[in-house]
């Protein structure tokens, strides 16, 4: 069940989660449509997920930058070992944010 406003009196309509179409309100009788709700809030896990990909992100950036900067042979190749990895672990944590989210759309939109 899902809680939704009446757009003529505002009021509180608890609805079927999957439903959708023409419904008539129980407070004020008028009729409404219903196109159903598509957004589903991410867990906890995806969240942290997100926040570890931006902070991979951020360093790739500062790796990359201190790359272009180098003059040392021996630290510019530390350096493009350590982007490139960099680079590997966003695009991994990136596949994995994905899947987990369409997960939990499915998971949402079956019960």
């Amino acid at each position: 069940m899902i809680e939704i406003q009446c757009p003529h009196c505002k009021e509180g309509i608890e609805l079927q989660r999957e439903g959708f179409g023409l419904f008539d309100c129980p407070v004020c009788k008028l009729e409404f449509e219903w196109k159903g709700s598509f957004f589903v809030r991410p867990s906890i896990v995806t969240i942290i997920l997100l926040i570890i990909l931006l902070f991979s992100t951020i360093v790739s950036c500062g790796l990359y930058y201190e790359l272009v900067n180098q003059d040392s042979v021996i630290g510019s190749i530390f350096t493009s070992y350590a982007f490139g990895f960099s680079i590997i672990c966003s695009i991994i944590l990136s596949i994995i944010t994905i899947i987990r989210y369409m997960i939990e759309l499915n998971t949402y939109h079956s019960k």
